[in-house]
């Protein structure tokens, strides 16, 4: 369940940000929450660390499932991968964003656009990894600790 209140921590975070900041829409870039989400989901799905999530979100919809040592490892080393990709995805997108400012500095008025939309890269990578897969880190190493 960790997992799910991390990712409404997540919305509602960015939401408040928007808000109160005044921001509004800027803090949303559809193209990039698409390549950070699409390239999450194909990790989900074709690595070890994805299946050990996916299988920690099944279970932990049941109520009386107690976890094993060996799962709170197995979540908690799937966790600093996933962690690893994602950031490495973010940085990715960061980089495509400097290319593209770089092949636009001709045209000042695309500086400051381009730049905001390479750093929003990585603030949505650090979002996901910090505020969703670092708490479930944190939950299953602790509960390895006090076993």
């Amino acid at each position: 369940m960790i997992i799910f209140k991390g990712t409404l921590f997540m919305i509602l975070f960015f939401v408040a940000a928007a808000l109160i900041s005044g921001m509004g829409v800027f803090f949303v870039d559809i193209i990039f929450i698409v390549f950070i989400l699409v390239a999450l989901a194909v990790f989900m799905w074709l690595s070890a660390s994805g299946k050990i999530i996916r299988t920690y979100v099944k279970t932990s919809l049941q109520k009386d499932y107690s976890y094993s040592a060996s799962e709170f490892a197995q979540i908690a080393t799937a966790c600093k991968n996933t962690i690893k990709f994602i950031m490495g995805t973010g940085f990715i997108l960061f980089m495509f964003g400097l290319v593209q400012l770089l092949g636009r500095l001709d045209t000042p008025e695309v500086i400051g656009i381009a730049v905001a939309m390479s750093l929003i890269s990585l603030l949505y990578a650090l979002a996901v990894s910090f505020l969703v897969f670092c708490p479930l880190q944190a939950w299953a190493e602790n509960k390895l600790a006090e076993m």
